[in-house]
């Protein structure tokens, strides 16, 4: 599954890790950031990935590079039906934009 640009971002992920020593503590940053702002808006974590290569291991899969995964079954059943509320538009963008 590592296809479709999954590969690259494992290796430049990799690579910024090795070169960059503060690389790794803005994306822990960044991702807590997420975990927190869904965490207030009542959206609650599920679980987390911080670098592309702990997303392929644990989670098989290539479209993640770091990230939250939320469970959240109301906003899920709307995505599933293709109508989504404002209030939940506005959680997400909430989340996404912090």
């Amino acid at each position: 599954f590592l296809n479709n640009g999954a590969l690259d971002l494992v290796v430049v992920d990799s690579i910024a890790r090795a070169i960059d020593s503060g690389y790794k503590d803005r994306v822990h940053r960044h991702e807590a950031g997420h975990f927190l702002v869904a965490y207030l808006v009542g959206v609650l974590p599920k679980a987390y990935t911080l670098s592309s290569w702990d997303a392929v291991s644990r989670f098989e899969s290539a479209r993640i590079q770091a990230g939250c995964v939320f469970c959240d079954s109301l906003i899920q059943r709307e995505v599933q039906s293709g109508k989504i509320s404002g209030k939940s538009i506005d959680k997400l963008v909430c989340i996404a934009f912090a």
